[in-house]
């Protein structure tokens, strides 16, 4: 009876780890509500909002995107540097980032005469999220340096990675993409500075496919940016698993401020795997595995009060910690199996 016990135990716990690896067997795709965005084919998207992920958003979206957002929201998505921002029922947070990016972006003598985009991912929000994607749009001027936005909505929530890879899945051909989290807790300033690094770092010269990732691992030691004691020993538990599961090369793998090329975005981020708070640590892990060149750039960072990892309280944090646990072993071990591959450099899987 004990070996029985046992063994049905250890059965269940790595019938939990390898949970991602399941969902992804199951081709578990995201659902889409393609009408924000595709006016001129409501018939066409309606019929295949239930297809695979990356046939409905090649293969439909990455091609007439550009034509069909202008009637939606503004024009083209092809620039040279495309801001994702992920949001879910953040219509009370979401407004005061989007101001701030666009008057900094305005301002900034770092992104002059560079042409910028931003498409905001509304992850299954039951709020006016949406709605406020929509009025910021038509309150921008022709003089903004901010020419295009785009609203992909997911039909249910998703979770965050797959927010980030829909929003990826949109950015035009050849544009860098900057992750940026809808709560502006990474202070928009951040935005210049990791520009000037990636910038930097092409012209170091060498191949393509380079990442610049926004990291809060100074907090350790200075004190510029609070956050509570509850988040502080996670963040230092996490760090100690990412160093031991992950990297040793990346101290912050879970900020969300993070800058690709384009190379990086297709192949790190485009085809992973994972779809919620843990897809962090798929990017990093892909684009080790690619050879692409990553850099780690302290960012000034505060914590913003309504986070959807703490509202649950401490169980939602301790379900939250376990669930990254995870999906950090199940990436290591698919990865090393090779039940996932990496695919060429610069494409997804």
């Amino acid at each position: 009876m004990i070996i029985l016990t046992t063994l049905s135990t250890l059965l269940a716990i790595i019938i939990y780890i390898l949970q991602p690896y399941i969902s992804y067997l199951r081709n578990e795709d995201v659902k889409y509500n393609l009408n924000h965005l595709l006016t001129r084919r409501k018939t066409r998207a309606k019929a295949k909002q239930r297809k695979d992920l990356r046939e409905d958003l090649r293969e439909d979206l990455r091609k007439d995107l550009r034509k069909d957002l202008r009637k939606d929201l503004r024009k083209d998505l092809r620039k040279d540097l495309c801001i994702v921002i992920p949001a879910y029922n953040e219509e009370e947070r979401l407004p005061s980032t989007l101001k701030e990016t666009s008057e900094y972006l305005d301002a900034s003598k770092e992104l002059e005469g560079v042409d910028v985009g931003v498409i905001v991912v509304d992850d299954g929000s039951k709020d006016g999220t949406c709605e406020v994607v929509r009025s910021w749009a038509k309150e921008l001027d022709g003089g903004s340096k901010i020419s295009s936005v785009g609203l992909c909505s997911h039909v249910e929530n998703a979770g965050k990675g797959a927010a980030i890879k829909s929003g990826c899945m949109c950015s035009g051909e050849g544009s860098y993409m900057l992750m940026l989290d809808a709560d502006g807790a990474t202070e928009v300033q951040e935005i210049g500075r990791v520009w000037e690094v990636m910038m930097s770092m092409e012209g170091g010269g060498g191949g393509s496919g380079r990442v610049v990732v926004g990291s809060r691992a100074w907090m350790k030691e200075e004190s510029r940016a609070t956050r509570t004691l509850l988040r502080t020993v996670l963040m230092h538990a996490f760090h100690a698993f990412v160093s031991v599961l992950v990297s040793r090369r990346i101290n912050d793998t879970q900020c969300g401020f993070k800058l690709f090329d384009d190379e990086s975005k297709r192949g790190g981020v485009e085809g992973m795997h994972l779809k919620r708070w843990a897809f962090d640590v798929e990017v990093i892990v892909r684009c080790e595995i690619l050879g692409y060149e990553l850099k780690e750039v302290p960012v000034r960072w505060e914590e913003v009060e309504g986070s959807k990892l703490t509202e649950e309280g401490f169980a939602g944090l301790v379900k939250n910690g376990v669930g990254m646990l995870r999906d950090m072993i199940c990436v290591r071990l698919c990865y090393l199996s090779g039940g996932w591959k990496v695919g060429e450099r610069g494409k997804g899987d």
